[in-house]
């Protein structure tokens, strides 16, 4: 995984830890990730963590996960298209993306940006379109 690639508030994934959110990345190669850790008594805990970034990997990006960002599903979205996903922002008006062949294509007002395979790509895009964070629902 590419550093650069990286920003504060990105989910990557560590293969013990799961899911992480990224905190803070320093130039020495490493990240400080954060996770929730639930406790007996039911209360959930932030627990931080520094490792090398080659601990982690990039989360695949499906649809449960566009689900979970609050994306909604239009089966009707395009008939050449397999099935797509919209997100509506005040910022962007509508951020979409449409499956084929397990391929993501994000498109931006009927304007096609660029293909994700990954969780932290479509949290940049949406970031760099919008300027609020993607964050799970």
């Amino acid at each position: 995984m590419d550093a650069r690639e990286l920003r504060v508030g990105n989910l990557v994934n560590e293969e013990v830890l799961g899911d992480c959110l990224v905190e803070t990345i320093f130039k020495t190669g490493q990240i400080e990730i954060s996770v929730n850790n639930l406790t007996k008594e039911g209360v959930v805990n932030k627990r931080c963590f520094i490792f090398n970034i080659d601990n982690f990997q990039p989360i695949p990006l499906t649809e449960e996960r566009l689900v979970k960002f609050g994306f909604v599903y239009h089966s009707d979205y395009n008939a050449l298209q397999k099935m797509g996903f919209s997100i509506e922002n005040r910022a962007t008006d509508k951020l979409s993306t449409n499956i084929n062949k397990d391929e993501f294509g994000v498109w931006y007002i009927n304007s096609y940006l660029r293909e994700v395979k990954h969780v932290h790509q479509l949290q940049n895009l949406y970031f760099a379109l919008t300027g609020e964070e993607l964050t799970t629902k």
